[in-house]
C-alpha cells in the first residue's frame, strides 16, 4: 500500500508472494529478443529498507529483498509463470510460501477499504 509500491505497479497496491531463496528460480521467456537468459536481473535501492530486481529491458520491478531478510525473496505476483507455481495442497504449497499479510497498511489510499481477510495488517515494511 505504500505510495512507492503503488507508483512502480500502477495500483492501489502491489502483490508481493514471499519465498525463500532455495525454492525460487529465474525463468527467461526464451525469446530470440531476450538477450538476458540464464542472468539474474540487476538491482536497484529504492527505499532503505531493501532492494528490488528490475528487468534489463523494461525497468520494471520484479522483487523486492529486504534488508536483514537476505534468504528470502518477495516476487511481484503478475510475472509469475503459472506452470512454474507450486503445486500440491495448500499445505504443501505454505511449506514453501510464507504467510499472507497485509504490509505497508499505514500508507494506503485513504479511499481504500483493506479486505476484512483476517490475514495480520503490517503498519509499516522491511
Amino acid at each position: 500500500y505504500c505510495r512507492l509500491c503503488r507508483r512502480l505497479s500502477g495500483g492501489v497496491f502491489q502483490t508481493w508472494v514471499p519465498f525463500f531463496i532455495e525454492d525460487f528460480e529465474w525463468v527467461t521467456t526464451g525469446d530470440a529478443d531476450d538477450d538476458n537468459t540464464g542472468q539474474i536481473p540487476p538491482m536497484q535501492q529504492y527505499v532503505p529498507h531493501g532492494r528490488r530486481h528490475v528487468c534489463n529491458n523494461c525497468g520494471g520491478v520484479l522483487t523486492i529483498v529486504y534488508h536483514g531478510q537476505e534468504d528470502q525473496i518477495w516476487p511481484a505476483a503478475g510475472g509469475f509463470d503459472d506452470d512454474n507455481l507450486p503445486a500440491g495442497s495448500t499445505e504443501e504449497i505454505n511449506q514453501q510460501l510464507h504467510s499472507v499479510m497485509h504490509i505497508s497498511c499505514r500508507y494506503r489510499q485513504s479511499w481504500y477499504s483493506i479486505p476484512r481477510d483476517g490475514n495480520p495488517r503490517i503498519p509499516e515494511a522491511g
